[in-house]
């Protein structure tokens, strides 16, 4: 059951990001999960990772394996002093780390929860840092708030400026998850573009009721779309339902967002 119970009084201390080491979560919220220093990519002719095998270039050299390089220069006949030529020149293979786009998605649209909101978003940044996550990864802040979500921290590895902007972050008004989950693709988006090995992680914290449209369409509409964006995409989304649980007007789109962008969820 992927749905876990929190005391809210104790958000903070029982979120759980993945360790360093690349161990499974710690604790049952997250079981399962792994963290990104476990997933690797292969990399030609780039000089990051640790060699596994080698290949004759094409196009531009940039990471040259001279030793393999000089033994196909041999194998290719030449004698010493050995002069190698394109023929001879082989480019390494590496296996590397793929870096990690955290992001943060916060619903600050007027609700009683929404303090509880931002002591998650708080609570899961905090935890990024003190397991050394920022030194390697990047991580974004979208808040939603009003009539569309804005990008308040781009990509960054300044912890600080992210959590000094939760800080400050205005509550009240609509909730434009639609415009929320648009600016999660953007970002990810752009972040491939400079590196195609990155893997985004996304937390969204919410209560789940938009009511704000996008592009003019029913929100359930938009919401379906943007969460087959995601899964095709490959962002990886878990959220946290803020969600009373009772007598709530409005209708919570989290259980369509677990549903069609295979979204994990945690109920605090």
């Amino acid at each position: 059951n992927l749905e876990q119970n929190f005391r809210s009084s104790e958000v903070k201390g029982e979120i759980r990001i993945p360790r360093v080491e690349g161990k499974n979560f710690d604790g049952s919220e997250f079981t399962g999960y792994r963290s990104s220093r476990d997933v690797s990519v292969t990399v030609v002719n780039f000089p990051r990772g640790v060699p596994v095998s080698y290949l004759p270039p094409k196009g531009e050299i940039r990471d040259v394996d001279f030793y393999s390089s000089l033994v196909w220069a041999v194998l290719n006949g030449k004698k010493p002093p050995i002069k190698l030529d394109l023929n001879d020149v082989r480019i390494r293979v590496r296996r590397a780390k793929a870096p990690t786009l955290w992001v943060l998605l916060l619903d600050s649209s007027g609700s009683m929860a929404v303090q509880k909101r931002i002591s998650i978003a708080k609570g899961i940044a905090e935890k990024l840092v003190e397991n050394g996550y920022i030194k390697k990864s990047k991580v974004a802040l979208i808040v939603a708030k009003g009539n569309q979500a804005e990008i308040f921290v781009p990509p960054t590895r300044n912890y600080w400026e992210v959590l000094e902007k939760i800080e400050g972050i205005p509550t009240g008004g609509r909730t434009p998850l639609s415009s929320a989950l648009y600016n999660l693709l953007l970002l990810a988006g752009r972040e491939r573009r400079k590196d195609r090995s990155v893997r985004v992680r996304a937390f969204l914290i919410t209560d789940g009721k938009a009511n704000v449209s996008l592009f003019g369409k029913r929100i359930k509409e938009e919401i379906i779309e943007l969460a087959k964006a995601l899964r095709k995409k490959g962002i990886e989304l878990s959220i946290y339902d803020t969600g009373s649980g009772g007598i709530n007007p409005g209708i919570s789109y989290v259980p369509l967002l677990k549903k069609v962008a295979n979204a994990k969820v945690y109920r605090v």
